[in-house]
């Protein structure tokens, strides 16, 4: 018996040997996740450490995203998923655009996947027998190999080409002795980024994702002491609400916009606001619009024809500190403020209704809804709760429905600690039904 234990003992043993030494080679390997040597800001994603430290809870009851079904999910994808994933954008390009690479396993499989799963029909060879595609609506980019694929996602649809083909023939790289990089790497954490000098942490356990860290806040001028409006911070039924106590000390955006044949001055705009916003949405409201169809009479002659109809939109609230009077004059002027309602072409979907006095400008669905004045003290400079199960029941954010049922809640709270940075605590709670 005394054998068998130690036999036993043996097997366990040398069995554990290899599985923690296969997770180092995969972390060995994970550090050849190709980086361009422009990445600005970087991201680590220890995949192996999340499934280590959530394998029983997973195990029992799984997040929504693990046990999504769908036919296109369950296409062979063609590639591996590495012990950890790096994320990154590059300073050429916008913040909104992001990169990574993955080895293949399979290019005849991976191709399908793109085509089924991720829509990109539009495949060009490249010399040594590489691929370029492209999502139809531009957003996504991959170029691959037998051995390797580089993927961006582009908000702004912006040209990442010649990146993704320097990952995939590897040159223009960051140096895997890089300074940022080795720094990332000894950070502890499921979640781990850097960004010049500024780096956090964070960890996926249950049913929720956690980040805490430092974040720049270059071109924003925070004053040292917040408030925030008693109304909305005691509003506990809302489905989103934001508060920012920040003025641009710089004002980055383009001097002018023009929406609709409307042009706005940003720094006319940025001369009048004093430094805090608000945002609040509640729950669905009515409102009658004057919907304009045309028809024709009985001398085939074309009439125009309004009908009142009534519709369901969101009970949305923006408040504004603002040199109101001078805001005001300006917004009539240019014609982006008409009597009492923010003019149609810069907000199509609902009617917005505008309500003031001497230091508050408020923008709210809602006509009937009441200005709020009262403000308390936070130590918070900015804040964001929103209840996310309830905005994808409600349909709030349409576009967003296919990503909003991976999560219920969502809350981002940051505090000052001097002119350049401040401190960062995130939290989302992921979905389990």
């Amino acid at each position: 018996m005394k054998k068998i234990w130690t036999r036993s003992a043996a097997v366990i043993l040398l069995l554990l040997i290899v599985v923690l030494g296969y997770l180092q080679y995969r972390k060995y390997q994970s550090r050849k996740n190709r980086i361009h040597n422009e990445a600005a800001l970087l991201f680590k994603i220890d995949l192996d450490g999340i499934l280590e430290s959530n394998a029983l809870s997973f195990w029992r009851n799984p997040p929504k995203f693990l046990v999504w079904e769908n036919e296109e999910i369950a296409i062979p994808k063609g590639f591996s998923i590495p012990s950890r994933l790096f994320i990154y954008n590059v300073r050429s390009k916008s913040a909104e655009t992001f990169f990574c690479s993955l080895q293949l396993t399979d290019t005849a499989a991976l191709k399908l996947y793109l085509k089924k799963a991720l829509k990109i029909h539009n495949f060009e060879n490249i010399a040594g027998g590489q691929v370029f595609g492209i999502s139809a609506d531009g957003k996504l980019c991959v170029a691959y190999n037998e051995q390797e694929m580089a993927l961006s996602y582009s908000f702004k649809r912006e040209q990442t080409r010649t990146i993704l083909l320097d990952v995939l023939n590897k040159r223009n790289l960051l140096d895997e002795g890089d300074q940022k990089l080795q720094s990332l790497l000894k950070i502890k954490g499921h979640l781990a980024y850097i960004f010049d000098g500024f780096s956090g942490a964070g960890e996926v356990k249950d049913n929720a994702i956690s980040l805490e860290g430092s974040v720049p806040i270059k071109g924003l001028d925070v004053s040292e002491k917040s408030y925030v409006s008693t109304d909305l911070d005691n509003n506990t039924d809302a489905m989103l609400k934001i508060w920012l106590n920040a003025k641009p000390a710089n004002f980055h955006l383009n001097k002018f916009w023009t929406i609709a044949g409307i042009e706005l001055s940003a720094d006319s705009l940025n001369k009048y606001y004093k430094g805090y916003t608000d945002l609040v949405l509640n729950k669905s409201i009515k409102q009658t619009d004057t919907l304009i169809t045309y028809t024709y009479n009985d001398d085939f002659e074309k009439t125009e024809q309004k009908v009142l109809k009534e519709i369901r939109v969101p009970d949305m609230r923006m408040t504004l500190t603002t040199k109101t009077g001078g805001l005001l004059d300006y917004l009539k002027r240019q014609k982006a403020i008409e009597g009492e309602k923010l003019n149609k072409s810069l907000f199509p979907l609902y009617q917005v209704f505008d309500k003031s006095n001497d230091q508050v400008l408020q923008l709210s669905t809602n006509k009937y809804s009441k200005l709020k004045e009262g403000v308390k003290n936070t130590p918070y400079f900015f804040f964001a709760e929103a209840n996310i199960a309830q905005l994808h029941k409600d349909h709030v954010f349409p576009l967003l429905d296919s990503y909003l049922e991976f999560f219920t809640h969502l809350t981002v709270k940051m505090t000052r600690e001097d002119a350049k940075k401040a401190h960062l605590e995130m939290e989302m709670s992921l979905s389990r039904n």
